[in-house]
């Protein structure tokens, strides 16, 4: 049975026309140094009253797009040996009227579609043991009159995350190496794309299927460190 370290639900959210993605960036507090400034899908960590991958995405999503900042001090204790030394969250000083967050969360809620689980396997990050994950990826293709008023508010700097940022990249730039991916986003967008985006961590994935309907459908086959 494979030991696994978590389990994560992330979306790859998408404008509709141009192709452009929509991610969480790390902001310079994120406990893992290497990946401060890089980005990652939208998304979290499994905790133990989620019922499925999705459950977990859509429980992350109306927590981190919202203006609500009762969660940032929130420690992912299952963590602590993966990613660092915990850190408080900066404050954040200018959000985005909340009535355009809900705009935003609500469209990338309603069109989210399974994508794919990839068994991920990382080397050592910072004197860290290697550890492997699994990670749930969903696509939600937005409309995008909705994915530019994301736009709109991140250039005049208004924050539609209550944690970290949030960043707009398009295919191209992540080729380039111009914004870097972190964790197994590289892996994920590269398999999704049929593109060779930079991976300068060594992060291997494999895809196994279809995000399952239940946490336990992974029981039979992966040993979590936190039991579900």
């Amino acid at each position: 049975m494979e030991k696994i370290s978590h389990h994560a639900s992330g979306v790859i959210v998408e404008a509709e026309k141009t192709g452009e993605l929509l991610f969480s960036r790390y902001d310079d507090t994120y406990p893992t140094k290497c990946f401060r400034g890089a980005v990652n899908l939208i998304g979290g960590n499994y905790e133990k009253y989620d019922k499925s991958p999705l459950m977990i995405l859509i429980r992350e999503i109306n927590q981190e797009l919202s203006s609500d900042q009762r969660y940032i001090n929130d420690r992912e204790e299952s963590l602590e040996n993966t990613m660092g030394e915990w850190m408080p969250p900066r404050e954040i000083r200018s959000f985005a009227d909340e009535k355009y967050i809900s705009i935003i969360r609500n469209e990338i809620i309603s069109n989210i579609q399974p994508h794919k689980d990839y068994l991920c396997s990382f080397p050592s990050f910072e004197k860290r043991e290697g550890f492997c994950s699994l990670v749930s990826v969903f696509i939600s293709k937005i409309k995008q009159d909705v994915f530019e008023l994301a736009r709109k508010n991140i250039n005049d700097g208004k924050s539609i995350k209550n944690e970290g940022l949030a960043a707009i990249c398009s295919l191209e730039e992540l080729k380039k190496g111009g914004t870097l991916c972190a964790w197994a986003a590289p892996c994920v967008l590269s398999d999704y794309k049929n593109s060779m985006i930079p991976n300068p961590y060594n992060v291997k994935i494999n895809g196994i299927g279809k995000p399952r309907d239940s946490m336990h459908d992974y029981t039979r086959e992966f040993e979590y460190s936190i039991p579900i």
